[in-house]
């Protein structure tokens, strides 16, 4: 019986896919619904119902390897499976991901899982019974291709569907006047179609079986051939010349460090290299040169990993041991124990490379020894011990009366670790550390100048060392921890104008902005410029404003919730806000200097 298009491309394949991959079929599908309901409502997802999404796309990946586990031991009876996935992700998402804040962890962790998972199908369906590898590097060779070709098939969908509803929506004005909802949503569906749905769903119904792969002979066709041979091994060759020529260069140079990249260009070639390997294998005994390539490769990434290890080794003996260069030294560990088993192993079983790979980004999400958790920890005894060393620190207690400034050094060592464990949004630890003393709705920033000015630190600023400070000069730092945007001493103000953000030692403004501004503020030294289109119409001294701020700040050790100054004229009366501001005392002479300062709104009132 022969079947219609709609039956021969759209029923029979659908069919196929739910019948052989259901879960799979059914996350997939829920995801794509998922973003298809906020793409149609116009709202942002809460950060549970997001999460939740990321559990049908985890998902897809889990259920389609267990699925392949069902064709493996041909035994149906693993609902269990499903069980412990389902409670995998559920405990996983809602208890160990943070779901009020979009976290830099949290990314990392989606990205090694959604690695780990996706590597799965390409080890679990593999029998460790069979007498050759032939079939295996079939089956590798038949996924990756599938996946490539969904990939690019995919990308022509989306663009020939997206040209298909740019047309409709100019030459019918819906862009403008469709009533229904905003056209300009339709090519935003269009496009989660044809990269999430459209494309998993391709994958899934070409996906190769296992036991249908030629056991005997490679399979493999003219462009795949060309594309190892012509081009594969000889852009890996040239990429392993060139880590060796500069590892010549570093033993001739041994007092200077490698460059730090060296361990990522190990690392990338090295994944390219054994990529290549696993696919040249079905073309091994046909060239010389993929003879060689296969015997030598495993002993130049082997070789090179030496230089990988030095070159981390030096920044982690130095600096500590950070997330980057953790996973660094992790990858680095798998290359070496890949590289000495293919040197060692008569039978070399290519499933071993995915499946190390896997294992590892799942070993590394998980655990006190995670790529974030093993990081942090050792960093923070390192802070404590080096708070310990500089009297910072004593009997359990951070330390900020009587201290000194400390030499520049250490104070670079310090703040180092606390940035590093401080970053752009996590800082529970440095709450922590510092109990009551640092306000926790700073934000990390601020939180970081709180603490360098507690513990009397040196800093670089504006990329200039600052390891000449007199002992005699303290800094401090005030921020406004209040909205500044409303008028509270001026009323009946003419104007809001802006102010150019200042900080000693640097250009204080852009003069070609000040001249094109009616009105606009320009600091010099302690005193605020009134400019009207470049030139000078009134100035206002700030030291009894500064003076004023550091006495109150000494006598109640409080730091004022708002910083405003109020400034009069001959013609102008001016009220400036300010974010930021950062004030440099000389014990010695009692005088105070703006070293910083940043504005929000200012005020001004013509007399």
């Amino acid at each position: 019986m022969k079947h219609g298009f709609f039956s021969r491309n759209v029923a029979v394949p659908l069919k196929n896919i739910f019948s052989r991959f259901p879960m799979a079929a059914i996350f997939s599908l829920g995801f794509f619904a998922f973003w298809s309901y906020y793409i149609f409502v116009e709202e942002t997802p809460e950060p549970a119902e997001f999460y939740f999404s990321l559990t049908m796309l985890f998902g897809f990946f889990l259920s389609l390897s267990i699925e392949l586990l069902c064709e493996k031991y041909k035994n149906n009876a693993v609902v269990w499976l499903y069980l412990a996935m389902g409670a995998y992700l559920g405990i996983f998402y809602y208890f160990n991901y943070n779901t009020s804040t979009w976290y830099e962890e949290n990314f990392t962790m989606i990205v090694l899982r959604l690695f780990a998972f996706g590597l799965f199908p390409f080890w679990v369906a593999y029998k460790w019974s069979d007498a050759t590898e032939v079939r295996y590097d079939n089956f590798f060779k038949s996924v990756v291709s599938n996946i490539f070709l969904a990939a690019g098939i995919s990308i022509v969908v989306f663009l020939l569907g997206n040209l298909a509803i740019w047309s409709v929506g100019q030459l019918f004005d819906f862009y403008d006047n469709f009533q229904l909802f905003d056209f300009y949503r339709l090519n935003a569906w269009w496009s989660l179609f044809s990269v999430t749905l459209f494309s998993s769903y391709y994958v899934l119904a070409n996906f190769p079986y296992y036991d249908k792969q030629n056991t005997e002979n490679h399979t493999l066709t003219k462009a795949e051939n060309f594309l190892i041979k012509n081009i594969g091994v000889p852009f890996v060759v040239l990429y392993f010349v060139i880590l060796y020529a500069y590892s010549a260069r570093v033993l001739m140079n041994f007092w200077n460090w490698p460059h730090g990249i060296i361990s990522y260009l190990v690392i990338v070639f090295s994944v390219i290299g054994y990529y290549t390997y696993m696919q040249s294998r079905h073309i091994e005994g046909e060239n010389r040169m993929i003879i060689a390539f296969q015997k030598y490769l495993p002993w130049a990434v082997f070789f090179q990993l030496f230089m990988l290890f030095y070159a981390i080794y030096l920044r982690i003996e130095q600096y500590g041991l950070t997330t980057n260069r953790y996973l660094v030294v992790i990858i680095g560990g798998i290359l070496l124990v890949i590289s000495l088993y293919l040197m060692i192993a008569k039978r070399k079983r290519l499933v071993m490379i995915p499946m190390m790979f896997s294992c590892l980004a799942l070993f590394m999400s998980i655990g006190p020894w995670g790529i974030f958790a093993l990081p942090k920890t050792l960093q923070y005894n390192d802070l404590i011990a080096k708070l310990e060393q500089t009297g910072r620190y004593r009997d359990g207690k951070i330390v900020t009366e009587n201290l000194e400034m400390l030499d520049y050094e250490n104070s670079q060592l310090i703040i180092e670790k606390i940035s590093y464990l401080c970053g752009w949004y996590d800082c529970e630890k440095i709450d922590k550390l510092f109990g009551g003393s640092i306000d926790s709705n700073l934000t990390p920033y601020k939180k970081r100048e709180e603490i360098i000015e507690k513990l009397h630190l040196q800093e670089t600023v504006y990329g200039q060392r600052e390891d000449k400070i007199p002992k005699n000069i303290i800094t401090y730092r005030f921020h406004s921890s209040t909205e500044n945007n409303e008028p509270e001493k001026i009323t009946g103000y003419d104007w809001i104008i802006s102010g150019a953000n200042f900080y000693k030692g640097g250009d204080a403004y852009s003069r070609n902005k000040a001249s094109s501004i009616k009105f606009y503020a320009v600091m010099e030294g302690n005193q605020l410029n009134l400019t009207q289109y470049g030139n000078t119409i009134a100035t206002y001294d700030l030291t009894d404003f500064i003076k004023q701020i550091m006495e109150n700040y000494k006598t109640t050790n409080q730091k004022p919730d708002t910083l405003q100054f109020i400034g009069t004229s001959e013609k102008y009366d001016i009220q400036a806000n300010i974010n930021h501001l950062e004030i440099q005392e000389n014990t010695d002479t009692q005088e105070f200097d703006i070293q910083e300062i940043y504005f929000d709104n200012i005020f001004l009132r013509e007399k």
